[in-house]
């Protein structure tokens, strides 16, 4: 028996990497997906894969930072899938590995505009319909480098800490409307986001003793898959997970140890 099945999931940030990785699963695991993401191309290959393996989706380009995009996409799924049961808070930006000295301000701003305000936007409008319906499921995604420290980004990790103390008010505030919400927080995943941030340091030398260094910072002896975070995903939007919220689930390969 499927583990989603005839749930209807919001997904944003779903053209790539983890987003992709969830839309898929939940998909193949009986769920109607909903996608968000600003990149048109790689949103409608997600689409297309989905539809072609006889999944249940629907789309819309949007920019999660905007209010205006978030009601656009809410509204889109709830007229196409009639609700929603699950919303996966999934996009996000690393913003300049650089020193916070080094930071400019325009920088730090959509950092958290992306990271943070797209999740309170979409969380915001989709609430009443979750609280009308008797319940519902939000998911966040945050990051090991919320719960400690790092070295890529302070924009990044500060925005990813707000989005862990964000979830754990969000459950306490709306576990009597039968609301679950909890946020993963992976560890190095291999997808572009990560790919480009080794690309982003000059030089070959210290590009590859950068990776070695990630690398051994992973007991497990590996980097993540999408596939890592999309399965505790799929624990967290299944009934199997009902007496949890508040949680921040570390997939991250043993490195927050």
């Amino acid at each position: 028996m499927n583990r989603l099945s005839e749930k209807a999931i919001l997904i944003t940030g779903a053209a790539k990497g983890i987003g992709r990785a969830m839309a898929f699963l939940f998909s193949q695991e009986g769920a109607k997906v909903f996608l968000v993401d600003s990149d048109k191309e790689n949103l409608q290959k997600t689409l297309a894969t989905i539809k072609s393996q006889g999944g249940q989706a629907a789309l819309r380009v949007a920019d999660v930072s905007r209010e205006k995009d978030a009601i656009a996409s809410i509204q889109s799924a709830l007229k196409i899938f009639g609700t929603v049961d699950v919303l996966v808070n999934n996009a996000g930006i690393l913003g300049p590995a650089v020193a916070i000295s080094e930071f400019s301000e325009r920088d730090w701003d959509r950092v958290f505009q992306v990271n943070v305000k797209g999740t309170f936007l979409f969380t915001k409008h989709l609430l009443p319909s979750m609280i009308e319906r008797g319940g519902g499921c939000i998911i966040n995604m945050a990051s090991v480098a919320g719960i400690k420290a790092s070295r890529i980004s302070p924009a990044y990790s500060a925005s990813k800490g707000a989005i862990v103390s964000l979830t754990k008010t969000l459950a306490l505030a709306y576990a009597p409307n039968n609301i679950r919400v909890n946020c993963i927080c992976p560890g190095s995943i291999e997808t572009d986001m990560l790919k480009n941030f080794f690309a982003s340091i000059a030089g070959r030398k210290q590009r590859q003793r950068l990776q070695r260094d990630f690398l051994k910072r992973h007991p497990l002896g590996r980097f993540g898959q999408g596939g890592d975070i999309a399965h505790a995903a799929l624990y967290l939007a299944s009934a199997e997970s009902s007496f949890i919220t508040g949680v921040d689930l570390v997939v991250d390969g043993g490195s927050s140890l």
